[in-house]
């Protein structure tokens, strides 16, 4: 996984996550890379001043990239984007910008955590699938992002969907999102909420929904939705 990271001139700049798998993280400020055992959180702080000047935004901040790879003969199989840093008094402050995801042995990931939901990756704009296929649940995958305009994946057929059976919550309240990406959803069963408050989303591609036994409020508050194949 690559992490494009936004880092203010701010006392702070907190970024924390888990996985199952033990993992090696570099930060990318210039500190060591840090190994991490299975299921234990990552957290950093990154300070303005280590990070190159070079990459300063139009938007005031600078940017570094993290990558997140396995151990040696370690698989990671679940992933959590939005843990409370210990600095943070609990709270969750996370810069994330983008991501990037090749994770073939994850059965799931998520960049929510309804404890802090607030804070929950607010800036991040677009997630790329590389290589994701065997997840299994979707539940609130991308949930509360509310900056998300994009989420895309190389393969033309949405194949890294095709074993998800529970897409509850995949998109809730991502009121920037305006197209959904494609998806294999045939072998879904669970589909409520899918995209509540989904304020700007205008277009659906064609889901097979064969399977599905339950739709409740999928399109709640999709004001600006056009049509549904």
């Amino acid at each position: 996984m690559v992490l494009l990271v936004a880092v203010w001139d701010l006392s702070h700049n907190w970024l924390a996550f888990a996985c199952t798998g033990a993992y090696t993280v570099d930060w990318g400020d210039g500190s060591a890379p840090a190994n991490v055992a299975s299921g234990v959180k990552a957290s950093h702080d990154f300070a303005w001043a280590d990070i190159d000047s070079g990459t300063l935004s139009v938007h005031g901040y600078r940017q570094a990239i993290v990558t997140i790879t396995p151990q040696a003969g370690q698989h990671l199989t679940s992933l959590s984007f939005s843990q409370p840093h210990v600095g943070a008094g609990g709270g969750v402050s996370n810069g994330t910008l983008e991501a990037v995801l090749a994770v073939p042995y994850a059965t799931s990931f998520t960049f929510y955590n309804s404890a802090t939901v607030a804070m929950d990756n607010r800036y991040l704009e677009h997630v790329s699938i590389v290589d994701a296929p065997s997840l299994i649940t979707a539940y609130q995958m991308f949930a509360g992002m509310n900056a998300l305009q994009k989420v895309d994946a190389p393969d033309a057929t949405g194949a890294w969907t095709s074993t998800i059976t529970n897409f509850s919550q995949m998109f809730s309240n991502c009121s920037s999102l305006r197209e959904a990406p494609l998806l294999n959803t045939s072998a879904g069963t669970t589909f409520s909420q899918m995209f509540n408050n989904c304020s700007s989303l205008r277009e659906v591609p064609l889901l097979n929904t064969s399977a599905g036994t339950n739709f409740s409020e999928m399109f709640r508050n999709c004001y600006s939705l056009r049509e549904v194949p």
